[in-house]
């Protein structure tokens, strides 16, 4: 028998390789062939590791089998803790390593992955294994946890086959694998893909005709595109979807927000070319610098962003910790380039980020002074806000504060410069008959003889009223306090034994409704009154020292004088003035109850109950009587029965009575005609300024609790209300430089973050830019850099890039231009068999991009071909053309159940600024890969579905787009068929259409043309589609059946692809 030669040769091979190796299974042997001969840690071993071994033997303690972990060499090499005398990897001793016995076993018992993981290891992945115990068993930090290294770029022999420095690194890689780049696309198709990466427009007749002439260069077109304002819109989209934006607060109820004035602040810091970072130190830590301008706080909306629930009965504090939650992993996904959220329940089971450190990192988003529950009442803004305003508004603003002062001030002159008046009044007054009364009489009064459903106890006068805690007793209201307005409360109370929170008075919205209006409770029987616009941002709140006595009835008397400041609320027990604790002093809108709901509109008291809240359980209320005026101690002491008070008053001297402060009270608050009077000019003063501070609309916008902070824990499996270990502020250790400290406040994560020693910023910014441009990352994966994501392609001109945009100052059009002026962009797309075979997915960068034009780029593109596109930049969204009857099926939305569509330009503005509803986003979009915008999103997914041709065939906005353009094109094209077909289709895909297309598409023309002819009825069912009309000179079958084919060409691949 004649045996081949090669195959003999081969058997030879493998009897020496076994002989050398006789640990090594036939199968090893033959895929050592399949292997690099130097194994590297990053590039070939880790990524086998952290598939197929960390879930169980990685950084997560507590899913750590055997107590095994693969992921630190010192672990790895060490002795096994459950089985002495062995180890998992024996450096440059596979045989003696237990890694190595368990992969390569036929024993499915002990067989590393284990049957039950339906993971297994490729004959390849066992090789790379072994040749890396066999080597050494190095390991490397993860790349990515590196600070970048500024590398030169590589040298050329040719030098003039590159443009700049980027065209080096990937020419480079390129001739390594024996290519070369592709030629330069055609300018048509140049000028078009340059033209959407950097407005999101197509380019214009007259720029592409001068381009294509040579009348303009290309680097001019760049920098035309990059100076214009529809740059900083298509810049913007990407950044709206990484910051989650939307226009309603999500969850089942959905209701309406503002946040547009943050979308525009966006837009304009990219027209501006904001550093990026500052960019990204305002919208992290805005609120933080010294006296920040509005811009600055308008900036942090970034991480107001997130969903709200404005949903009744839901946990406030559960969802308070959501949104401070959302803010961790959205700062991990955008900025950081990690998924954070793996250890939210247990340290992540792939990266060194433990469940301790994401706890830490969200300690910077712990302490807003924000609520859980979503407010109803004016939804729009969700605290904390601040007011949205322009020069001309700060100047009335300006103007009101000055007369609110000056009213102030004069009133305080009178007070000052009046004690001869005050002394002759008070040394002929008759104290005895004063201080036997009578109190003015109140404008309201409850004595609550008639408890209703309560149970009736004995009170001060007759019967009083005994809370359950399960229901409130609600009376009409005859007055609405603002907080301009001075007034007082007289009450008598017995409080049940301290234990929590108790809301026993309520003339309010409740939680549901920001609590706008006034609100009292106990807090440990510690007495706290509110009067609040939107709790707790717009707010006032005072809470007494003192407990009241538990089952004793105690006399609380409670002024307010009108200054909408927590000094201007006092609080008397028995007569006694209280120290008192503020809790909130920002007040500035009014407090009068919006009537949203039912109970507010018919009700204007409830007592012993508020919605939402803990009742008055075993407490007791009598005698309830409110004035509409600021009451004097003297008269408090009065009410309460103050014996002592009415003893010291009638007893003063006439030296005491010159200098005691309750009688000079008493005197000027009721007995003075100036003050009086300066009294009543200073409410006008304070509600006209009141009238203007409430109808000035507000932005969400980031502020911490003043002089507080939240404590922080490590909650246990990610549930709100499993506190564990107490921690403080903090980040990954893994990501610090060696001996920095951590940041300890968010001014300083934000400084941290764009800081030269953060490894992950710059890398990750840069490669999100790359990947808007050619249609993936040099990573791909750019949510995530950690062990599961993606090796770069070309790591050294990530970190070059990186670099590069540090040192240039953070410049976002130097970089981008940088980009876009290489040859690896200007490539063109076009692709041989051969080079395809080489390089499917065009990781080497042969060849130019190509891929489809996103959700906004191909409405925009149709707008601006027909002429329709209104280009006016910022302002509130805007409702555009959506099919009918979507919105009424949220029943439970909050606000509009109906969608509104727009008129006017509001119909043709860029996509960008079209309203978002969370639970129902705009059709078009969300059918072209648009993400609902609930989560951080750093990349878009790219589907090919049914539904897309059928909107862009059948969406009234794109069959009137095409009417128009017909018809713009009739008049401009002339009488000439063919030549209004190739307009038509040069204005749609910045193209002329080759002789074969013309032909079709004439023929098309023609058939819709008789049909038309044939079918006259339907002409005007076609061109009365959309709100641009026609001139009825044009509603014939010829425009008819062009518009047929004009949308039929909008359906065309060139149409809404970028080459």
């Amino acid at each position: 028998m004649r045996i081949d030669k090669n195959f003999a040769y081969l058997i030879l091979v493998l009897v020496s390789l076994t002989a050398c190796n006789n640990y090594k299974t036939e199968e090893l042997i033959l895929a050592d062939n399949t292997i690099p001969d130097k194994i590297d840690y990053n590039i070939h071993v880790r990524p086998i590791l952290s598939d197929k071994c960390f879930a169980c033997h990685g950084p997560d303690k507590a899913k750590q089998k055997a107590g095994l972990r693969l992921d630190l060499r010192d672990a790895a090499i060490g002795e096994l803790p459950k089985s002495p005398g062995k180890y998992a990897i024996v450096p440059g001793k596979p045989a003696k390593s237990q890694l190595f016995n368990r992969i390569i076993t036929t024993d499915l018992s002990i067989i590393m992955p284990p049957m039950e993981s339906h993971l297994d290891l490729s004959s390849k992945d066992k090789a790379i294994l072994t040749r890396w115990i066999e080597q050494g068993a190095e390991y490397q930090e993860h790349w990515a946890f590196q600070s970048p290294k500024k590398y030169s770029p590589p040298k050329l022999e040719n030098k003039e086959m590159a443009v700049n420095e980027i065209d080096h690194f990937v020419l480079k890689k390129l001739m390594e694998n024996g290519l070369q780049f592709n030629k330069i696309a055609d300018k048509e198709v140049l000028l078009r893909r340059l033209s959407f990466d950097l407005t999101g427009l197509p380019p214009l007749m007259e720029d592409l005709n001068q381009f294509i002439s040579g009348q303009k260069t290309y680097e001019e077109m760049v920098d035309n595109y990059l100076q214009s304002n529809a740059y900083g819109e298509k810049m913007a989209v990407d950044w709206l979807d990484l910051a989650r934006y939307a226009d309603t607060h999500g969850y089942q109820s959905d209701g309406p927000r503002r946040m547009w004035p943050w979308r525009d602040w966006v837009i304009n810091a990219y027209n501006n070319n904001m550093p990026y970072d500052q960019f990204i130190k305002w919208q992290m830590a805005g609120d933080k610098f010294p006296n920040p301008s509005q811009d600055q706080m308008i900036a942090t909306g970034f991480n107001r962003n997130h969903l709200i629930n404005v949903e009744g009965g839901i946990i406030a504090e559960e969802y308070r910790v959501e949104y401070v939650l959302d803010r961790t992993n959205t700062l991990g996904t955008a900025l950081l380039g990690l998924s954070f959220e793996c250890a939210r329940c247990h340290d992540h089971k792939y990266d060194p980020i433990s469940q301790k450190e994401y706890y830490e990192t969200s300690y910077f988003f712990n302490s807003v002074d924000e609520m859980g529950q979503g407010q109803r009442d004016d939804g729009e803004v969700q605290p904390p806000s601040m007011l949205l305003t322009d020069k001309d508004i700060d100047n009335i603003l300006l103007f009101m504060d000055m007369q609110t002062k000056e009213a102030e001030k004069k009133l305080d002159s009178v007070l000052d410069n009046s004690t001869e008046e005050y002394k002759q009044w008070a040394n002929t007054v008759n104290l005895k008959n004063l201080v036997q009364g009578p109190v003015p009489n109140e404008i309201e009064s409850f004595t609550f003889e008639d408890s209703k459903n309560f149970k009736s106890v004995e009170g001060i006068k007759g019967k009083a009223v005994e809370f359950d805690g399960e229901g409130g007793l609600y009376y009409p209201g005859k007055i609405d306090f603002d907080r301009y307005d001075p007034y007082s409360f007289s009450f008598w109370i017995k409080p049940p034994e301290p234990n929590g929170t108790y809301n026993f008075f309520a003339k309010s919205t409740g939680e549901y409704g920001g609590f706008r209006g006034i609100e009292m409770q106990l807090v440990d029987n510690q007495l706290e009154m509110t009067l609040a616009h939107r709790y707790p941002n717009n707010s006032i709140g005072v809470r007494t020292n003192a407990p009241l006595k538990t089952s004793e009835w105690t006399h609380v008397g409670i002024t307010y004088d009108g200054s909408s400041k927590a000094s201007g609320a006092q609080i008397f027990f028995n007569g006694k003035k209280q120290e008192s604790l503020v809790l909130r002093d920002n007040l500035h809108k009014t407090i009068i109850p919006h009537t949203w709901d039912s109970k507010t509109k018919t009700y204007g008291y409830v007592f012993g109950h508020q919605d939402n809240a803990q009742g008055f359980p075993g407490g007791a209320l009598d005698e309830f009587k409110i004035f509409d005026f600021q009451l004097s101690q003297i008269e408090i002491g009065l009410l309460a029965g103050d014996e002592d008070l009415t003893a010291q008053i009638s007893s003063l001297s006439p030296k005491e009575r010159e200098v005691d402060k309750k009688l000079r009270e008493f005197y000027f608050l009721r007995k003075n005609n100036k003050t009086h009077n300066l009294r009543k000019e200073l409410l006008e003063v304070r509600k006209a300024q009141n009238d203007t501070l409430t109808k000035i609309p507000e932005v969400m916008v980031m502020k911490d609790i003043k002089d507080s902070i939240r404590k922080t824990y490590i909650l246990d499996r990610g549930s709100y209300d499993a506190h564990g270990e107490e921690v403080g502020p903090g980040i990954p250790k893994v990501l610090l430089a060696p001996g920095a400290a951590p940041p300890k406040t968010r001014m300083e994560l934000a400084e941290w973050l764009v800081d030269s020693s953060n490894p992950m910023t710059s890398r990750v910014t840069v490669n999100r830019f790359w990947q808007n441009l050619f249609g993936k990352g040099i990573v791909e994966t750019s949510n995530d850099f950690g062990s599961q994501g993606s090796l770069p392609t070309h790591p050294k001109l990530l970190d070059w890039l990186a670099i590069e945009f540090i040192e240039s100052g953070w410049n976002v059009k130097s970089l981008i231009k940088k980009m876009v002026m290489s040859q690896t962009y200007r490539q063109s797309s076009n692709i041989s068999k051969e080079l395809y075979d080489k390089d499917p997915k065009n990781e080497l960068l042969a060849r130019g991009p190509r891929h489809r034009l996103s959700a906004e780029m191909i409405r925009d593109n149709i707008l601006a071909a027909s002429g329709l596109l209104v280009k006016k930049v910022g302002g509130p969204s805007v409702k555009p053309y959506q099919p009918e009857g979507l919105w009424q099926e949220k029943a439970t939305f909050v606000g509009e159940n109906k969608y509104v569509q727009g008129e006017g330009d509001d119909l043709y503005r860029r996509s960008i600024y079209t309203y978002w509803r969370r639970t129902i986003p705009p059709p078009f979009m969300i059918t072209f890969d648009t993400p609902e915008r609930n989560l951080c999103s750093v990349k878009r997914q790219s589907t090919t579905t049914p539904l897309q041709p059928l909107v862009m065939l059948n969406g009234p906005e794109y069959i009137e787009a095409a009417k128009v353009l017909v018809e713009q094109t009739m008049a401009s094209g002339g009488e000439k068929v063919e030549n209004q077909i190739s307009e038509i289709f040069r204005l749609l895909t910045s193209r002329s259409p080759t002789d074969e297309e013309v032909t079709t598409l004439k023929k098309l023309y023609l058939d819709e043309k008789t049909r038309f002819e044939n079918e006259p009825q339907h002409i005007a069912d076609l061109l009365d589609i959309g709100a641009y009309k026609l001139d009825l000179s044009n509603k014939n079958a010829q425009v008819a059946a062009m518009t047929v084919m004009t949308n039929i060409i909008m359906n065309f691949d060139p149409v809404y692809t970028k080459y």
